[in-house]
This record gives structure tokens, C-alpha cells and sequence, in this order.
């Protein structure tokens, strides 16, 4: 059984209301307790990507699902469920984006022969909360979801254009000029 496919049994056994999406490649899988959530599975150890995490820790996100988690605010996030070492993770988009990471390029080539360059990022497990079952994981998603950051019940569909270090320095700007302007307007106070 899929991931994906456990975590919505998971849910109607339980009669808990989600919104699943995972027949869409343009967004995250769910929307659970407002919080919008793309299930990944580690189904095998890979050491040839970084030799500064041990193997059993890496975890490999490609830069689409990244952009797709942040295309829905900072209320999304990844559920991941590691084979290997039988446990599962939550992994809020702000914990993925401050965590230390190893970002790389992987050439792949398309039908027509044409190479391109594929974003993937190299996180270390140990960087989020573990879980032992998916009850514990609900948890995790609706203490996030308490946190009310920027809060929508909209699932976005927008296309993801560009690379996330694109983004970051798209937002870079009218981040800075949000933090100048809170902080003035406390001074004001």
C-alpha cells in the first residue's frame, strides 16, 4: 500500500475529515486540520549524496515539492514515513526551509534528450519530530495548526514556476520590508 493511500485509510477509520488531493501533481497530497500536508516515503538508504549525515538519516526532497508546500503558506508541511527505521516525521515547511541542508543538482534527461538540472534537498531526519504511528503524527499536524500562521482552507493550484532559490530571493525584499515595518510600527507603540 502507497503512503498516501495509508494515511487517507488512516483518516476515514478514524472519521476524521481531510481533503485529499493526491490524484493532483500540481499540489500537496492533503489538507489536514488546516494544515496542508505532502506524504513522502524513504523506501531505501542512500549514501552516495552526502558523506556529512549518516545514510539511515538522509532524507532526499526535490525542489518541486518544496516550491508546492510553500505555495500553500507556511501552514503546510511533509509527513514522512522511513522504511528503514520504521518511524514516521512531521516536517513543518518553516523547520524544512531553517533546517541545515545540502542543496544539489541532478542532471536528468527529458524525452526529447535534452539534459536538465533537477533541485534536491538533503535533509538529516534527526533535524525533526519523530513518531512512532500516524495517531502521533495528527497530533504533531494539530499542534501545528493551532499556531494560526496565516491560516487559508484553500488548497492552491497555481504552477510552480522557477527554482526555490529563485523564490527565495523573489521574497527576500518584501520579507525584509515586512520585518523593517513590524518593528517600526512597535517602536511607534
Amino acid at each position: 500500500m502507497k503512503f498516501e493511500e495509508e494515511i487517507a485509510q488512516f483518516y476515514k477509520e478514524n472519521n476524521i475529515a481531510i481533503i485529499n488531493t493526491c490524484e493532483s501533481n500540481k499540489t500537496v497530497d492533503f489538507l489536514i486540520e488546516n494544515v496542508f500536508i505532502d506524504a513522502k516515503e524513504k523506501t531505501k538508504t542512500s549514501n552516495h549524496w552526502t558523506k556529512n549525515i549518516p545514510a539511515k538519516y538522509i532524507i532526499i526532497l526535490d525542489e518541486l515539492s518544496v516550491m508546492r508546500c510553500l505555495n500553500c503558506g507556511l501552514q503546510s508541511g511533509f509527513v514522512i514515513k522511513d522504511n528503514i527505521n520504521k518511524i514516521y516525521y512531521f516536517m513543518p515547511i518553516i523547520d524544512v526551509i531553517r533546517a541545515k541542508k545540502e542543496l544539489v543538482n541532478r542532471p536528468i534527461e527529458d524525452k526529447k534528450g535534452k539534459v536538465h538540472l533537477k533541485g534536491k534537498w538533503i535533509l538529516d531526519l534527526r533535524d525533526f519530530k519523530s513518531c512512532t504511528c500516524l495517531y502521533a503524527i495528527h497530533d504533531e499536524i494539530k499542534k501545528y495548526s493551532k499556531m494560526n500562521l496565516l491560516q487559508t482552507n484553500k488548497i492552491p493550484n497555481a504552477p510552480v514556476k522557477g527554482s526555490i532559490r529563485n523564490w527565495n530571493r523573489r521574497q527576500q525584499d518584501t520579507y525584509n520590508y515586512r520585518t523593517l515595518n513590524a518593528n517600526t510600527e512597535t517602536k511607534k507603540k
